[in-house]
């Protein structure tokens, strides 16, 4: 397994790393008091989302680990999907 691999194996488990410090928000957010005090539909439309972007993120996670390899051989696929993860990640840090 090459260097390129292994980082991104190692990015693959940050993912995993990301989704335990999320779990974390709905807490230290208070959502519970905060969310009672919208509509019903805007409640539902937080946890959605929310749960949008766990899966999301699971997906990147186990779609690295599971394809560390293939991801570095420079396939239009392949290049194709660590591009859509970089951008995923560079509008959430913006």
């Amino acid at each position: 397994m090459n260097t390129l691999a292994i980082l991104i194996l190692i990015g693959g488990f940050l993912h995993f790393g990301v989704l335990i410090a999320s779990a974390l928000v709905p807490q230290v957010l208070d959502w519970r008091d905060e969310l009672a005090r919208v509509s019903k539909l805007t409640r539902q439309l937080v946890w959605t989302h929310g749960a949008f972007i766990v899966l999301t993120i699971i997906a990147f996670g186990v779609l690295s680990i599971a394809n560390a390899s293939s991801l570095t051989s420079g396939d239009p696929l392949a290049r194709s999907l660590a591009g859509f993860i970089s951008v995923f990640w560079g509008a959430r840090l913006v």
